[in-house]
């Protein structure tokens, strides 16, 4: 009878030994488990943030595209309408040189007829006028006539005049070898000095008139227009176009 009573409570103490076994595995893996879930739940959340990221970043490039393209195309409209003033501005500059041929024609002509009506009463004390003698005028040869500038007048009609070119004094000038001084015409042929006003000073070169500017239609003031002209090709000048005084062109008629 004592043999099986310890025989029986033998096998209870392992049963209690295998359930405490059962019940700590039961636990263990119910701790992996709950860490595996917060691992997973973690890398889940990770790569959550990732594609949003990811998203965010590809909506900003696709923004910035988006920037970049609508700048490129506002640059291109600007380019265009860059290119289209600046056509327009070549127009304008055309058209103004043209008309400001047309005009310095039309007081040429004015000064040209002013002239020959002051001609027919003498000249006055500060008139811009031209040196001539007809009867030595080869038709064939154009002379080159400066301009002088009267400094008196005899009542017996005998003028004193200055070259203005270089400010040599002519006396004892008959009326009949002098005429009053008028712009030259486009296409003039002249002799322009590019240098100084002064002896040795001066640099005379051939030259063409382009166009006249006046600064007054008679008078001293008439010195103070410009010219410009285009140079020529002279010993070691290079050709080209200058704007000059009107007391350093001698054309010639």
């Amino acid at each position: 009878m004592t043999a099986t009573f310890k025989g029986k409570r033998s096998t209870s103490g392992i049963e209690h030994i295998l359930l405490d076994i059962f019940v700590f595995a039961l636990i263990v893996a119910g701790i992996f488990h709950w860490h595996c879930s917060q691992y997973n739940s973690r890398l889940l959340q990770l790569y959550q943030d990732n594609e949003i990221e990811v998203s965010w970043e590809k909506q900003h490039v696709h923004e910035l595209e988006e920037t970049v393209n609508n700048v490129s195309s506002s640059y291109d409209e600007l380019l265009k309408q860059n290119m289209e003033i600046s056509r327009r501005l070549s127009e304008m500059e055309k058209e103004q040189e043209l008309a400001d041929e047309e005009n310095a024609r039309l007081r040429i002509e004015v000064n040209t007829a002013l002239a020959n009506l002051r001609g027919t009463r003498g000249f006055k004390v500060g008139d811009v006028v031209e040196l001539s003698n007809p009867s030595r005028h080869d038709h064939n040869k154009l002379q080159v006539l400066p301009p002088f500038k009267v400094d008196k007048r005899s009542s017996d009609g005998i003028y004193q005049v200055t070259r203005v070119t270089d400010g040599i004094t002519f006396k004892h000038i008959e009326e009949k070898f002098i005429r009053h001084y008028a712009p030259y015409p486009p296409g003039t042929e002249a002799v322009c000095n590019i240098g100084e006003f002064g002896l040795q000073q001066e640099r005379f070169v051939p030259c063409e008139i382009v166009t006249y500017y006046a600064k007054s239609s008679y008078g001293v003031m008439m010195l103070q227009g410009q010219y410009k002209v285009h140079v020529k090709a002279f010993q070691e000048i290079e050709e080209h176009d200058v704007e000059i005084p009107v007391w350093k062109v001698m054309g010639k008629r």
